[in-house]
């Protein structure tokens, strides 16, 4: 009843619609306008999900049963919104719901990490109306919820099942492995699925590669220098880099007390230079390895470049003047935050305040 009621006010808002959707149109003119209009929603805006809700409570009011793709993009909508209740009502109105509405319920559910009801709804689905999209929210789901294994044992019965997997499980359920990877022979046996299903030249697909390999160089058990050669390999063959790929390597260097190998790479000519995650890298680099002067010379010079600095370099140099008990930099460097930072966004804000926090807490 509050589902009805929510959705009839909002069509106040919007008055227009009975003109440009008329009871006078046939069925099949009326699906399409609506279509149409839910078009033009941009996902995950609240404005747009205003919108959706209005076109939502016009058809209710004018006698409009949704079905099919519109009932699916209505579902995709809400559940990308802060209505994933009303995505669920329509959901669970729906006879037979198809594959689409399903996954993405799988994938509205993981976002906000209630893995139960996207196994449910993954269990509830027989194996013939499955697809390689399905697959990949669910393996998406324990992916981002930190249960590798599950996710690794789901693309094991996704195979065994002959679903072809896609770049998106792909890089999904590799980052899965890099959760729980504790040898070479792991990454190494994901890396030849990769190659097997012609994915490898998909950059997303190799950076996930090259971040479990690194990830896994941590372990103790196992020879940092071998895997990081492997990760370097796959990162030469990338024919498009970008942010992702160069950050992961020298991050990777840095982890595991490469810093020439970090340098090379950082200065070696190519496009490392150029990206700000890669500057942020050989800062935070530095700054966790302790070697403070260093970490600040590499500020200068992106300062001195002209390259922007974001709140993961000030939250990063910051950390730096605490540690290093700088204090007057560090003032210096709030200051100058203040002064440059106009409007900061809550993710500026929260993590650079947080840095100064400790600042002024351990030197103040």
């Amino acid at each position: 009843m509050r589902y009805c009621h929510s959705l009839t006010f909002s069509i106040t808002n919007f008055s227009i619609f009975p003109f440009l959707v008329s009871r006078s149109f046939c069925s099949k003119a009326r699906a399409n306008r609506y279509a149409s209009l839910l078009q033009l929603c941009c996902l995950q805006s609240p404005i747009s999900c205003s919108f959706a809700c209005a076109v939502h409570a016009h058809m209710i009011a004018s006698g409009f049963k949704p079905r099919g793709h519109i009932l699916n993009r209505l579902i995709n909508i809400y559940s990308k919104s802060s209505k994933l209740a009303y995505a669920r009502h329509l959901f669970d109105e729906i006879p037979q719901p198809g594959i689409v509405a399903r996954s993405t319920l799988i994938s509205a559910y993981s976002a906000i990490g209630d893995l139960e009801l996207a196994k449910k709804i993954f269990n509830g689905t027989p194996l013939p109306m499955r697809d390689t999209v399905f697959y990949s929210a669910m393996i998406t789901a324990y992916s981002h919820n930190n249960d590798g294994h599950a996710a690794i044992e789901l693309f094991r019965d996704m195979r065994r099942n002959y679903f072809s997997p896609d770049n998106v499980t792909f890089t999904s359920v590799i980052g899965a492995l890099a959760l729980v990877a504790e040898n070479e022979r792991h990454c190494q046996q994901m890396h030849c699925a990769v190659l097997k299903s012609r994915m490898g030249f998909v950059t997303s697909v190799l950076n996930a590669l090259i971040y479990a390999y690194v990830k896994c160089a941590s372990s103790p058990s196992v020879l940092s220098s071998s895997l990081m050669g492997a990760a370097r390999k796959l990162f030469d063959e990338i024919l498009e880099r970008d942010e992702l790929s160069c950050s992961t390597i020298i991050t990777g260097y840095m982890k595991n007390d490469d810093l020439d190998a970090a340098r090379e790479l950082f200065y070696g000519g190519g496009m490392c230079e150029e990206m700000v995650v890669a500057w942020n890298a050989m800062i935070s680099g530095y700054m966790h390895r302790g070697l403070y002067k260093e970490a600040l010379e590499m500020f200068r010079k992106m300062y001195l470049s002209g390259m922007r600095s974001d709140e993961y370099t000030y939250t990063s140099v910051i950390s730096v003047c605490a540690n290093a008990s700088f204090f007057q930099l560090g003032k210096e460097l709030h200051a100058y935050i203040l002064k440059t930072e106009v409007n900061p966004s809550p993710d500026f804000s929260l993590p650079v305040n947080n840095a100064l926090i400790t600042l002024y807490w351990k030197c103040g």
